[in-house]
């Protein structure tokens, strides 16, 4: 089997006249394995005793119980992903097949590239169109790598040098895709607060000699408070990816606000 393409996310190979495009997931599921080892070596912690009043080993309880759970959820993505990431063109018999789904290779128009924002970043997808029916084979954080790969395809498609250029398009972002920072937020806010309050209503993150130090649980407040500036139209994830005046003021600003978490926090 020939290897026409590889990346972190993407492998295309070719074998007798079939083209294999593979959407991998092994970076969803090498993340999925660090937070399972974090998780259960926090739980590990949390057993033994560590400080005289426990409250380290109730901090690691805490992040074990949203640790495992948040790498359970990723592996069962990261598996159903895998379930239908293969796509394969067999141009003997002039037939594409999507999991289930099989295609005649003329009902092809062209192999394009979609460009969709999500967050501060953009994500490229290879897709086939099929009728005027966009069917996503592969995602890549850059642009150039899956250019290639739909050159190559739309040669194969066409036999024609001069059919192969791609198509670049952008369509209308989803709420959820303008919005993911702040949505993440505030689920984290609201796990982290629901949990700590419940749970570990006491404990403190210690920072002083004597002690004293702010309450953990609060902190979730704070956090999803961001998320809720966010769906505001306050370019939270700007503060952590834009290099200029504007973002350092905000992160001034990003400073004053968890201030006010230490000064009615801290006990």
């Amino acid at each position: 089997m020939k290897k026409v393409f590889e990346t972190s996310y993407s492998l295309v190979t070719e074998e007798n006249g079939v083209v294999y495009v593979k959407a991998r997931t092994r970076s969803i599921m090498v993340t999925a394995l660090l937070l399972l080892i974090f998780g259960l070596s926090a739980y590990l912690l949390s057993q033994v005793p560590l400080t005289e009043d426990g409250g380290m080993e109730k901090f690691c309880f805490w992040a074990a119980i949203i640790i495992l759970p948040s790498a359970g959820l990723l592996f069962i993505i990261g598996f159903l992903q895998s379930l239908s990431s293969t796509t394969v063109f067999d141009f003997n018999s002039g037939r594409m097949r999507k999991g289930s789904k099989v295609y005649d290779l003329s009902q092809i128009q062209r192999i394009a590239l979609e460009r969709r924002p999500f967050a501060d970043r953009e994500i490229f997808f290879l897709t086939a169109v099929v009728n005027g029916e966009s069917i996503k084979l592969a995602s890549e954080t850059t642009q150039d790598p899956l250019e290639k790969v739909a050159g190559f395809l739309n040669q194969q498609l066409t036999n024609s040098a001069a059919a192969t250029a791609v198509d670049v398009y952008l369509p209308a972002p989803s709420w959820v895709g303008r919005h993911f920072i702040g949505i993440f937020l505030i689920t984290l806010g609201a796990i982290w607060s629901g949990t700590g309050y419940f749970f570990l209503q006491d404990l403190i993150f210690i920072a002083s000699v004597n002690g004293h130090g702010p309450l953990v649980w609060p902190l979730g407040i704070w956090i999803a408070g961001l998320g809720l500036g966010d769906l505001a139209g306050i370019p939270v994830g700007r503060l952590f990816t834009r290099d200029s005046g504007r973002s350092k003021t905000g992160i001034f600003i990003l400073l004053l606000y968890f201030a006010t978490y230490l000064l009615l926090c801290w006990r």
